[in-house]
């Protein structure tokens, strides 16, 4: 909404998974944030990447307990937030043969463009990018080994880090490419 039109401070009212869940089951409406939007008088439509986090947090493609990223982390979606159950990188042996996502796949941009497409006007168009750097690199090594590489194996989580962060300013870019707003991160 452009500034003019706004009679009211903006509001966002966001829901861990599980109790979206909850509300849209009381409310009687099909699962996920787009279909609480009006109904909340919220005020931006989120643009998920196309991968697990996107598809918990809009209860889409949910298959199994278990769903895999395209980094090969595996998320437990029996859990209220974020709970990472395989770490591909736990074994170091793993990351020479370890091969990074490419952040130009196409299929990524998937549900921004539908986002955008759709709500761009209308509400505030947001990229969601989360576990950015810390979150991402604990998720590959697991909590206790990434937490001994900031440590005792300093360069290593640098050249780990650095390419995290090579992937997520990609990101950024395309989502800005992709028309949205603004943009969200999140991380511990």
């Amino acid at each position: 909404r452009r500034e003019s039109d706004l009679d009211r401070i903006p509001t966002q009212f966001d829901f861990a998974p599980q109790a979206l869940d909850k509300l849209t089951s009381y409310l009687k409406v099909d699962q996920g944030e787009e279909n609480v939007l009006d109904i909340l008088d919220n005020h931006i439509a989120y643009c998920y990447i196309n991968d697990s986090f996107g598809k918990i947090r809009r209860r889409k493609g949910i298959t199994g307990k278990v769903i895999y990223d395209n980094f090969g982390v595996g998320f437990d979606t029996t859990q209220e937030g974020l709970y990472f159950c395989y770490h591909p990188l736990e074994n170091l042996d793993n990351y020479k043969s370890y091969v990074f996502p490419d952040p130009n796949e196409d299929s990524l941009m998937e549900i921004t463009r539908e986002v955008v497409a759709k709500y761009k006007g209308e509400y505030l168009t947001c990229s969601y990018q989360v576990t950015c750097l810390f979150e991402r690199g604990y998720s590959l090594r697991g909590m206790e080994n990434f937490l001994m590489d900031l440590y005792i194996n300093r360069d290593f989580a640098e050249e780990l880090l650095d390419k995290i962060t090579q992937y997520q300013m990609a990101i950024a870019k395309r989502y800005i490419q992709e028309g949205v707003d603004c943009g969200r991160t999140g991380d511990d």
